[in-house]
């Protein structure tokens, strides 16, 4: 495929190319998206790593807007991507459907990430029919190349025209980022990137990743007033089904706990005699945002438990050691955070 790059869209044109090599370049290694993100307004921006015998990637940001705020035909899904150079801009591409999974199953095929993370991606679209996902079209700093008003993003009140054409409910995306300052993509998602790749390989506590974040990004891209000390802790709820405490916002609030990748296991104190009784761990995947929004995927770990009907026969035979009946319906079943599980507590971070 051949693009012919003027001036004033070279800078997204590198990234259309990406879609036809990333899935050779990629094959070997294990592509998912990173539970370190960044929250700017309506946009969260998700970094997809890369990892392989002893590498890791970040080779762009996903970001995908709030839905509820969308006006008309407003774009709502930007790929940007990592040029690997301090201080530079960030290509991109973006798409026109408003399905946000025509993005996600653009960068699933881009990077081979298996379905087995999608519960990772920040949309509330359900996911859509299989298929091929819509081509991406270069992007820069707020509307496609290919559109008729394009040429006039370079102009100096070019960012005052595509905040007007976004509120208005054009085929445009006003996205802080996108602007020059402080607090543009060069800053912004090279921190993110940073961050990320500091949170994978070190695993340290999230206050060392906050910490990060913080060092590398501008106080005044701060997306909130920051907080004053907080007051004493409330009585926390706890998870549905399970004893332990819900401590934050559910990341998918239709499955607020899954199942992990373990399997079940016999738990004979709680048989009866008629019930034979099986315990599995589970996670609770919930969100937290600091004053510069840096977002963190955080999990509890816990476990449900259900019984069977014992087997028939008098005396009864001895109980399987597999469950012969399913746990109860509800979640469902995403790969297990990184690392060791802790048992029955949370603030555990899936980076």
């Amino acid at each position: 495929m051949s693009i012919k790059c003027r001036w004033w869209r070279a800078v997204a044109c590198a990234a259309v190319a990406l879609s036809a090599s990333a899935v050779s370049s990629f094959a070997q290694s294990v592509s998912r998206p990173a539970g370190v993100r960044v929250t700017q307004k309506d946009w969260v921006f998700v970094p997809v790593v890369v990892q392989g015998s002893g590498t890791l990637e970040i080779p762009g940001v996903l970001a995908l807007r709030d839905e509820s705020l969308i006006v008309g035909q407003n774009i709502v899904s930007v790929w940007y991507s990592n040029p690997g150079v301090p201080g530079a801009e960030w290509p991109a591409i973006a798409w026109e459907s408003q399905d946000q999974w025509e993005a996600i199953k653009w960068t699933k095929e881009a990077f081979g990430i298996s379905d087995a993370y999608d519960f990772l991606w920040p949309t509330s679209d359900a996911p859509s029919a299989g298929g091929s996902s819509e081509a991406p079209q270069s992007y820069f700093k707020g509307l496609l190349i290919s559109d008729p008003f394009a040429a006039l993003v370079a102009q100096p009140d070019g960012e005052q025209i595509v905040i007007l054409l976004a509120s208005m409910g054009y085929k445009a995306a006003s996205i802080a980022v996108d602007q020059n300052g402080p607090c543009s993509t060069r800053v912004i998602l090279s921190a993110l990137a940073d961050t990320t790749a500091f949170a994978v390989l070190a695993q340290p506590p999230l206050q060392q990743v906050q910490a990060r974040y913080s060092s590398l990004v501008p106080t005044t891209c701060a997306q909130v007033v920051p907080p004053p000390p907080p007051p004493p802790p409330p009585v926390i709820p706890v998870i549905p089904g399970t004893t332990t405490p819900q401590p934050g916002t559910p990341i998918s609030p239709g499955a607020p706990w899954q199942r992990d990748s373990s399997p079940p296991y016999r738990k004979p104190a709680l048989d009866t005699a008629t019930t034979c009784a099986y315990g599995a761990r589970i996670i609770w995947l919930y969100t937290t945002t600091n004053w510069l929004g840096l977002t963190v995927i955080e999990y509890c770990q816990s476990e449900m438990s259900w019984t069977c009907a014992a087997p028939p026969g008098v005396p009864p035979a001895p109980c399987p050691a597999n469950p012969p009946c399913p746990p109860p319906a509800g979640p469902y079943f995403p790969p297990g955070p990184p690392g060791p599980l802790p048992a029955g507590s949370c603030g555990y971070s899936y980076y």
